[in-house]
């Protein structure tokens, strides 16, 4: 899986098949030719997560804020799925729902970046609401050892994260994670709650 250097939200991301009799170095070349990006073995996920759509992994987006205390807030969070054959679960037709930090469960129905909203989800007839994301508590446990290690130079992330056979797994960490989707499922403006989790947080 590549995903250039300079892009967000799934743009550009694709799978490069590699074989044993692929030119490596080409490859590395062609791909610092267009400006870089991260290359990494594909995320063999968990059938429980894969159900909902098998072609991509289908991620938690973990918004964590480390208040000067060292306390964990963990806010507006979403669980991310493919849909239609794309292995892109954070694009514009990608669904994602809201997840309730305190229990795992996702709370919301799907919605898509057009508002569109889904039960269940349109290929594979899974229902989206009151689906509980499977180890909740070690998924959170894995963002605050992370934490652990960053909150020096960055209290405020967005984790992505995606369950395999052996666990949680970090796919990425984002330092500007974005808030609109989140608005887009519940319909609601957030502002208030992060300047009030913000200025209560540097106490």
């Amino acid at each position: 899986m590549f995903k250039p250097l300079r892009s967000s939200c799934g743009e550009g991301i694709r799978k490069i098949e590699v074989s044993k009799e692929t030119d490596v170095e080409a490859l590395y070349k062609g791909l610092c030719a267009e400006g870089g990006g991260m290359a990494d073995e594909l995320i063999r996920q968990d059938e429980i997560l894969a159900k909902f759509h098998p072609q991509s992994a289908n991620t938690v987006r973990l918004i964590t804020l480390r208040d000067r205390q060292g306390r964990d807030h963990f806010v507006q969070s979403m669980f991310r799925m493919g849909q239609r054959g794309s292995f892109v679960d954070n694009n514009s037709g990608a669904i994602r729902a809201r997840i309730d930090e305190s229990n795992g469960y996702v709370f919301t129905c799907g919605y898509d970046s057009y508002g569109n909203r889904y039960i269940l989800h349109p290929d594979s007839g899974e229902v989206i609401p009151g689906f509980r994301i499977p180890a909740w508590e070690e998924l959170l446990d894995l963002a605050g050892k992370v934490m652990d290690e960053i909150s020096s130079y960055a209290r405020f992330i967005g984790f992505d994260l995606a369950l395999t056979a052996h666990g949680w797994t970090v796919i990425e960490v984002n330092p500007f994670p974005q808030l609109v989707v989140q608005q887009i499922i519940t319909g609601q403006g957030i502002r208030q709650d992060m300047v009030r989790l913000a200025n209560e947080s540097v106490l």
